[in-house]
Order: C-alpha cells, then sequence, then structure tokens
C-alpha cells in the first residue's frame, strides 16, 4: 500500500495508526516522502522517496515500491487544504508557481504512474481523499483552492475512466472519493484505516462520500 504523504501530519499518523493495529499487520506500507529527510525515516513503513514535481521521481517512487514488496495494490492520496494553506504564504508569484509545481503537477504525476503499474496488472485500489478549510468563514489561501479543485477534478475523471468500462485494462481498478473532516483527526484515521485494509469495493465510487460513512451511502 502506497500512502501520500510524509508533509501531511494525518498521512504519518495513518500510518503509525496501521502500524500499530492488527490489522495493518497484515499489509506493508510505503509512505511517500521528501528526498531530503523529514522525520519519516522513524517510521516502520518504509519511506519512498518522492520529488513531488519530478516526472522522474514519481516513476522510480513506483519501481522502489515494486522493488521493496514485490507488488502493490493499494494506494492513498490526500490532498490536506489546511496543511498545505499553512506551508505556503497567501497569493505571489512563487506561491502560485510552488503551488503548481507541488500541489498540482506533483499529484498529477505520481496518480498517472501509479494507474499506469494498476492497469499493467488490471488490479489496484485508489482512494483520492481531500480535507479542505474548516469552515466556509477561514480566509481562502488561493493558489491552495485552486489546486485542491484540480485533484478533486484529477479524482473525478480517474474514478469515471474506471467506471465507465470502456478500457479492458480497467478491469479490476476501483477508485473512492473521500471528503475528509476538516477538524475530526480520530475519526477520519479511524475511518481511512477501514477502507485501505478492508476488502476492495466490488464498484468505483463516482460521487464524494464523507470519511464515517456507514456502507459509502453518505455521499456528498
Amino acid at each position: 500500500m502506497l500512502i501520500s504523504d510524509s508533509t501531511i501530519p494525518l498521512a504519518v499518523s495513518l500510518a503509525r495508526f496501521l502500524q500499530s493495529s492488527s490489522k495493518g499487520h497484515e499489509f506493508g506500507f510505503g509512505l511517500l516522502s521528501e528526498p531530503a529527510g523529514d522525520g519519516s525515516s522513524t517510521l516502520s513503513p518504509t519511506s519512498i522517496p518522492w520529488n513531488r514535481s519530478s516526472s522522474l521521481s514519481a516513476r522510480t517512487a513506483i519501481l522502489d515500491m515494486k522493488n521493496k514488496f514485490s507488488s502493490f495494490d493499494r494506494a492513498l492520496l490526500i490532498f490536506d487544504s489546511v496543511t498545505f494553506s499553512e506551508n505556503l504564504p497567501d497569493m505571489d508569484s512563487a506561491t502560485a508557481i510552488r503551488c503548481i509545481d507541488e500541489y498540482v503537477r506533483g499529484y498529477l504525476l505520481v496518480s498517472s504512474e501509479i494507474i499506469k503499474y494498476f492497469r499493467q496488472q488490471k488490479a489496484g485500489f485508489v482512494i483520492f481523499a481531500v480535507r479542505s478549510q474548516s469552515s466556509p468563514e477561514a480566509k481562502a489561501n488561493i493558489p491552495v483552492a485552486v489546486a485542491e479543485s484540480a485533484f478533486m477534478r484529477l479524482a473525478e475523471e480517474t474514478a469515471a475512466s474506471f467506471a465507465d468500462g470502456s478500457r479492458p485494462d480497467d478491469t479490476g481498478l476501483q477508485a473512492l472519493l473521500v471528503k475528509l473532516d476538516p477538524s475530526e483527526d480520530t475519526s477520519n484515521i479511524e475511518w481511512l484505516s477501514l477502507q485501505v485494509t478492508g476488502a476492495i469495493p466490488a464498484r468505483t465510487q463516482v460521487r464524494w462520500v464523507k470519511a464515517g460513512s456507514r456502507g459509502l451511502f453518505g455521499k456528498l
């Protein structure tokens, strides 16, 4: 299982939760991490170096997963607007360029490589999870808001492509689109852990669901 990524506290907490759970012991976890190191090496889940804006790094991250685990068939991509807004100042040209490179280009490149690999093996489950700002009154970080919209469209188009059945190599590929609670990380982690370690769904969810939904019926 590949989890993105170590710059997101929620992703690191999820990896630690899975590491300590009995169900999590049945899985191997690769945590995408900045090559320079960000503390992720202290985790048992294997650190997978990833330079967000590099197409070569996206390819080598998948190869690294295959080399360490022989194969993998699950991936969790989290877009955390709360964390990213804290890391980036608001609108200026340098911020806009960095945001596009890291949070639009980066997710597009790595998801493309994941999907390509899953199509080759005709099996795979991708979860796209979004954690938006805590309230409508929160000041929007414009570059991050634009990148979040791009991530959501990437997720929606990926799920739609899996669901329409037009590609023979999409047989066995599933996607799940999740909106995380902006302030309930404990419940987010517990619910996500059930999704990533449970049985792969029989069909793709093309609409967003709320984390915590039972049986995935709490659609938005």
